[in-house]
């Protein structure tokens, strides 16, 4: 009897042991999985001011088409490698082109989600394009880009 209820316990820790190292490893793997996202909007706006005739509707045209503009230039090689640069050059181009996705809005804004594999370089990558888009911009287009929502994590 004694030796049953010995051979008992050890099965029952056993398997407590078991399933609770089981357990952590199910854990960690999922950690080790997760994805953080940092986001923010921007707003993109254009002067309408027309130093020549024709050009006002020129900018009207271009107002239309201003935020996925903005957006094209965001995933450009060209500001791709300051994001990079400031960020300790941890990440490719396109590896970056992956973690960035833009969604439109009317009226021009841009809402901007930056993903990845920790919580510090999705919010890196994030603060950094908005640091740098309202220069960028304002040197390639008649265009600036105003914070609406400065970067943070997602809930």
């Amino acid at each position: 009897m004694k030796r049953t209820l010995e051979s008992l316990l050890v099965i029952v820790v056993s398997i407590l042991l078991f399933s609770s190292c089981s357990g952590n490893k199910i854990m960690n793997t999922e950690k080790e999985n997760k994805e953080y996202t940092a986001v923010g909007k921007l707003f993109c706006e254009i002067s309408l001011s027309a130093t020549e005739e024709g050009e006002t509707l020129n900018a009207f045209v271009v107002k239309e088409d201003l935020a996925s503009t903005c957006g094209e230039m965001f995933t450009s090689d060209v500001f791709l490698e300051k994001i990079s640069a400031e960020t300790g050059e941890k990440y490719t181009l396109d590896e970056l082109r992956d973690m960035i996705s833009m969604t439109y809005k009317e009226d021009n804004i841009i809402a901007i989600e930056v993903t990845a594999d920790n919580s510090g370089d999705a919010l890196a990558v994030c603060e950094s394009i908005f640091e740098f888009a309202p220069d960028f911009v304002s040197e390639k287009t008649r265009g600036t880009i105003k914070v609406l929502e400065e970067p943070h994590l997602a809930d």
